[in-house]
């Protein structure tokens, strides 16, 4: 009886460790409401988002689905645990005809390897809180380049005026 209270109080002391080992931190998602006239502006503009945040376009864009998973974006670093990758996932859900709710993920992990930091092919990826931050930015473009709407009106000025003069700035030349 000794043998096994002494094991079970083992495990119960090495189990926080040995979790902390393994633990996936949760997936942080930034949400919002955006309108668009199709699926076509949809994707396109999501596209776009990607490539305007620095996010490789891989294989993962499901248009059907209206999901997208981009390649990794990676920035290595010298020392252990700095170096890090990135990739941002892009769900969206269809409320109704022109509405859609969309979802941002930015996964991030980082490098753990001690004797070769800065060569990829040595990399040991575990890992790292999402970064909410990009998240944000990625979807405040989608929001961006979906939330307003231009119109161009003709000129309701007198056929022939000409615009009104902009002050011009005079400076002193330098002696």
């Amino acid at each position: 009886m000794r043998t096994s209270f002494a094991s079970l109080l083992f495990v119960c002391a090495a189990a926080p460790v040995f979790s902390a080992c393994t633990s996936t931190p949760p997936a942080v998602w930034s949400e919002g409401t955006v309108e668009a006239k199709n699926d076509d502006i949809l994707w396109k503009v999501t596209v776009l988002s990607l490539e305007k945040t620095g996010f490789p376009i891989g294989a993962g864009l499901d248009r059907d689905r209206l999901h997208a998973v981009s390649g990794w974006k990676t920035q290595l670093a010298p020392f252990k645990g700095e170096g890090y990758r990135e990739r941002c996932e892009i769900v969206y859900e269809a409320v109704d005809a022109r509405r859609y709710k969309v979802q941002v993920r930015v996964e991030r992990e980082r490098n753990d390897d001690l004797i070769h930091p800065l060569d990829l092919s040595y990399a040991q990826w575990t890992p790292d809180p999402d970064n909410t931050e990009k998240a944000g930015i990625v979807l405040g473009y989608i929001k961006a380049l979906l939330g307003t709407e231009f119109e161009m009106k003709k000129n309701e000025g007198k056929q022939g005026q000409k615009p009104p003069a902009k002050p011009v700035a005079h400076t002193k030349p330098m002696e």
